[in-house]
């Protein structure tokens, strides 16, 4: 398993739809309305599922940082392919107090241009722990379109001010990219 998840790195980005500078494209779920983003500034995370154990790690990562990240008044939100159901046991078993946004029919995640058509995940339910972390069980993956793992940080008037997306799912932004991109663009509040 760890074999393929290293052979397997590369993502197709490049079909984007969006840029820093544009206007949050707005978007209305069973659980959420971007309509709430209103007037706050926010990381917002597209994320390939609760099953990913990289995109798990981010998301705790997120939560480490947040005590930084509320010196500049910026909330997580986080949208993945998951159902509502998966993402409050994600949520449960890492201990994360993000906003999740269920979207299972990719219809943001196709908004946003972060789809990745064709890569090979699990669901919530096919896992097992190894090592205190969450991984897909092997034999249970199947190839499924999901989202490119994405951060995109917006400003309170709802302009995009930074975009992080890699082309390998495995590298993410880190701390310091982050919490650099935040005090480029905003001052503590």
């Amino acid at each position: 398993m760890f074999t393929f998840f290293l052979a397997t790195a590369e993502t197709p980005i490049g079909g984007i739809k969006i840029a820093v500078g544009d206007d949050l494209l707005t978007f209305k779920t069973e659980n959420f309305d971007s309509s709430s983003l209103a007037g706050k500034r926010t990381l917002l995370k597209f994320y390939r599922g609760s099953w990913c154990p990289y995109c798990s790690a981010e998301l705790v990562m997120f939560e480490t940082l947040k005590p930084k990240l509320d010196e500049y008044n910026i909330q997580i939100v986080g949208i993945s392919n998951d159902t509502i159901a998966q993402q409050k046991e994600h949520k449960i078993r890492d201990n994360i107090s993000h906003t999740l946004v269920a979207d299972p029919e990719l219809n943001i995640i196709r908004q946003y241009g972060v789809e990745h058509h064709k890569a090979l995940g699990a669901t919530s339910e096919n896992l097992i722990s190894m090592f205190g972390i969450s991984m897909p069980l092997p034999w249970k993956m199947k190839y499924k379109p999901m989202s490119i793992p994405t951060s995109i940080l917006i400003d309170d008037s709802g302009k995009i001010v930074w975009i992080d997306q890699s082309e390998d799912y495995r590298l993410r932004a880190s701390e310091d990219a982050v919490m650099g991109a935040v005090s480029a663009n905003f001052t503590k509040d």
